[in-house]
Formats: structure tokens, sequence, C-alpha cells
């Protein structure tokens, strides 16, 4: 998604490439360090022990690039199809860098003690493709029963259809070791469509992740996502308990299953709501433009149907829709200034 951003604090940069992003080179037949020379090799000795036996739990097959990242390395990779990569941890300071893997460009904010992987395929796919490949990806990914991966693929198939043909296809999985406070940052790539997963298996419960220019995302597993920028943002989530904020721009949120938190910040946001747990969406403005989405699959009579209730909790009004065993509660919304003008169905 094209963006031009500056740094300042809790925004990242989307100023293009440093000179320490690398190219994956396709097709190589290297297995393991043999496709590295030089420089890449001498930064590759350099990793602790402990630090290159964490790249052989990752699939990789073929080490074709490394550099320095702050005080952590990147090492990249070619494992089957996919282009892969690695940012081993700093253990001295945050890492603020720029990467390049595959078709795909990231900006990165990781905090002393986090590490990243992306992988993702070389080529474009279109939106069925999208959908097959972290089809592929689900048996590693999604842990449990088989509800949170049909939950998953529901996400998936939200994302690549937003995102259309044509798209840049990764998956971001954050390995989070630092202490405090703090937020991991992920942003975009200029001029490119990208349907991204954000892996919050290892990320810290105390911890955010902070997403920009992202065409869609979609979050596996519980965890807090805030997006930062002006662009709306299109993000879906899983089974999982969720608590994603929007930022400035016309944001949609989806919470997917689970208990989630929606908030979407300044401008039109659309809030998705679905059918499993329950959603809290604590900043509900039809006067700004927000609206609540449901599935084609809710009718307008059944939603008719639903019982509407009032809490007060101190000085805020919290409006209780329950369908079905689904609560939607509206923060701050009394049930008199619901009108059917704040629905919406989406296919």
């Amino acid at each position: 998604m094209a963006s031009n951003s500056t740094t300042s604090s809790g925004s990242l940069v989307k100023s293009g490439l440093s000179n320490k992003s690398l190219k994956v080179m396709s097709g190589s037949s290297h297995v393991g360090t043999g496709g590295l020379s030089g420089e890449s090799l001498n930064i590759f000795n350099t990793l602790s022990a402990e630090d290159q036996a964490s790249l052989t739990n990752v699939g990789q097959s073929a080490y074709v690039e490394a550099a320095k990242v702050g005080g952590g390395s990147y090492i990249q990779a070619v494992s089957s199809s996919r282009a892969v990569g690695v940012v081993i941890p700093s253990k001295t300071g945050a890492i603020d860098d720029h990467f390049h893997n595959g078709n795909f460009d990231l900006n990165v904010h990781l905090p002393s003690g986090t590490g990243l992987k992306l992988e993702g395929p070389e080529l474009l796919l279109t939106a069925t493709e999208t959908k097959n490949y972290f089809g592929n990806l689900i048996n590693e990914l999604i842990p449990g029963q088989s509800s949170y991966k049909d939950a998953f693929n529901a996400a998936v198939t939200k994302a690549a259809n937003h995102s259309g043909d044509g798209s840049a296809v990764h998956l971001l999985s954050p390995d989070d070791q630092f202490a405090g406070s703090g937020y991991l940052g992920l942003s975009g790539t200029p001029d490119i469509k990208e349907t991204v997963v954000i892996n919050m298996y290892g990320v810290k419960s105390s911890h955010a992740v902070q997403i920009s220019d992202f065409d869609s995302s979609v979050i596996a597993g519980s965890g807090s996502v805030n997006i930062a920028g002006s662009i709306g943002a299109f993000v879906v989530g899983d089974a999982a308990d969720q608590k994603i904020t929007g930022g400035s721009g016309n944001d949609t949120l989806f919470g997917g299953g689970g208990n989630d938190i929606l908030t979407g910040g300044s401008g039109a946001d659309i809030f998705g709501i679905g059918f499993t747990g329950n959603t809290m969406i604590t900043d509900f403005n039809s006067a700004a433009g927000d609206k609540l989405s449901f599935d084609s699959s809710m009718t307008l009579q059944s939603l008719l149907r639903a019982e509407v209730s009032i809490v007060h909790v101190g000085a805020f009004a919290i409006t209780d829709i329950a369908l079905d065993g689904h609560n939607i509660y509206l923060v701050g919304v009394d049930p008199s200034q619901l009108t059917l003008n704040m629905i919406q169905f989406s296919s």
C-alpha cells in the first residue's frame, strides 16, 4: 500500500529500502551455509551456537544472505518455493530497519530481545492462491481444535478477497522475549498490495503489535494490535480473544470469534460482527459514519428479533445486543440511538 510517513514517537518509517535490505536469490541450490560467502558468511559465523541452532527449526534449506542490523542479524534463505527471513534479536537495543524478502518490503521496530520470522512466496498471488497458501500452513500455525482452524480460514478468506489478485503474501511471526513495556512495530510496502498474517502466538500478552500500511491483515492468536497512521486498515481476527485498536483512517475491523474488544479511533469505521464469542465496541459513533457490519447469513428479520438491553457502568451507558448467545456491547450508546442506517450486511 502506497504511503509516506516519517519517524516519530509511535510511528514507523516508510521511506524505501536501506542498504541493509536483502534480496533472496531465487532458485539457489545451496544447502545450509553453502550459499553464504564473504561478509555474509563471516556474519553467520559470529552468531552464537544457540542462535545458529534456532535457524534449524524454521524449515530453511538454503541460506543465501546475512547482514548486521543494529545489534542483531538478519539471515535470509530459500525454503521450497518460499522466501524466508529471520531476524536474530539484538540483546543491546531495539532494531529499527527495513527488510526485503521475496517481493515484500517490511519496516520493523523490534525491542531488545525480540526476533522475527518473515516468510512468503516469491510471486504475487491471486486471492484464491492466497487462501490456499495459508491453508497449507494452518496445521503448523494454528494449534488446537478444528474450530480455530475454521475461524482462521474464514479470516484469511475475508482478507484475501479484500486485497484481491496480485497481492504480496507473508506470514509474520514475532519472537517476543523482551521485558518491560513497549511495542513491536510492523509496517508495509509502498506501491504493492499485501496480505499478511500476524502470528501472535509468540507475543507476550502484555505487549502490543503496531501495524500500518498493509492492505489486509489477519490476526492469528490472542493479543493486542494497534493500527498506526491515517490510511484505513482492514483487519480480521480469528477465534482467539483479541483487542484491535484502529488509527485515524476509515478502518474495517472484524473481531472474528472469541471475546474481542474493538476501538475504531477517528474516521468512519466499520465493525464486523462474528457469531461466536462476544464483541465490545468502545467508541461506536454513528455521527462519524461508523457502522456495524453483519455477515450475509444474518438477515434483517433475524436482527430485528435480537434482545436489546442497557446497563449503566458509572457515567457510561452500554447497549447489549444479544443474538443467539452472541453479545454485542456498544459502550456509550443508548438503545434509543440505534437506527437501521448504522447497519450493513457484507458478503
